[in-house]
């Protein structure tokens, strides 16, 4: 199950979440990358529990109504994303005989649970991915059984590096703010590698919609409709606040982290990229420019990928499949 394999032109990327499955397929175009196709299929709840797979069965017959739709996969290579809530990146200058041991400093894993997969940068740091064994094999077995050629399974925290942050800026750290619907990882990315990845299902969308549920005594689809609709109202403001607030925390934890286990050379300073889908609220980036006190941005697709006029709009809900299909333009 290789974690770093370079497939070949013509990829499509498979990103796997509780509630839907999406897919791009790309190719090469100028020296980027051009979504030829896409596709999105739901999933009933109960297939797939915080990014693992309970219902293989369920799963492959949603995996193939997905691959159905229009995308080549009989005759091109898939990368597959594996769950940020199963998984650690990160980087180290240990050599590789301690690899295991620095790894296992940061994952709350048991030792006999988790697969690893290493590269080496420049300046013999050496990046790492550990995995859940049962978590990856089971994405493997999924879509091996349907006679798909998976070329390589990889952490969505690399899918979204390899997309958002193509270029790094010397002396300074980017942090990527991923906030999902069930979850939101932090990936700290310095020179051409992840540092470390943090995820908590205490920051999400579906938070911030339970924060309006109680405050307004409303139901969920209701209080994600007013969430959407009343951007203004009061409690919906507070609400905003909160979500921001706990955001700015989590980011704290991230950055003194990241401080106590410094890196070479030690970033002098950090900016702030937000995605997902619970990043959409209004006025996100400076809420956060004033609660977090550093220079705040959203996640944007990068030029050298061309996205079809009908994606354009809602790019970010695609962007894990996208920076998967990307691998085939990785330098």
């Amino acid at each position: 199950m290789p974690l770093f394999t370079q497939p070949n032109s013509g990829t499509i990327g498979v990103d796997v979440s509780d509630h839907v499955l999406r897919a791009v397929y790309a190719v090469p175009w100028r020296k980027g990358l051009a979504i030829k196709r896409f596709a999105q299929v739901p999933l009933q709840p109960g297939i797939v529990v915080d990014g693992a797979i309970l219902d293989p069965a369920e799963a492959a017959k949603a995996v193939h109504s997905l691959l159905g739709h229009r995308l080549p996969f009989h005759s091109k290579a898939l990368v597959v994303g594996l769950p940020e809530l199963h998984s650690f990146v990160g980087s180290t200058q240990q050599q590789r005989d301690s690899l295991e041991e620095e790894v296992l400093r940061h994952i709350p894993f048991a030792e006999e649970e988790v697969t690893i997969d290493s590269i080496h940068y420049d300046r013999n740091v050496i990046g790492f991915a550990a995995v859940k064994t049962d978590i990856a094999q089971t994405y493997w077995n999924v879509f091996s059984s349907l006679g798909t050629h998976v070329r390589a399974l990889e952490v969505e925290s690399q899918a979204l590096a390899r997309l958002y942050i193509p270029q790094a800026i010397a002396g300074q750290s980017t942090i990527l703010a991923d906030i999902g619907q069930n979850h939101s990882t932090f990936l700290v990315v310095q020179d051409d590698h992840i540092d470390l990845t943090h995820t908590s299902k205490l920051i999400s969308g579906n938070m911030l919609t339970s924060s309006i549920m109680r405050r307004l005594n409303l139901d969920g689809p209701t209080a994600e409709r007013v969430k959407i609709d009343q951007p203004t109202h009061p409690e919906v403001q507070e609400a905003f606040r909160e979500h921001v607030v706990s955001i700015g925390q989590e980011l704290e934890r991230v950055i003194n982290f990241h401080y106590s286990h410094p890196s070479d050379p030690q970033p002098t300073s950090y900016r702030l990229l937000v995605t997902g889908g619970g990043a959409q609220i209004p006025d996100l980036v400076q809420r956060l420019e004033q609660s977090v006190g550093m220079p705040v941005y959203r996640a944007a697709i990068p030029q050298n990928i061309h996205l079809p006029r009908a994606l354009l709009h809602n790019s970010h809900s695609f962007a894990t499949a996208i920076g998967l299909a990307a691998r085939s333009i990785e330098k």
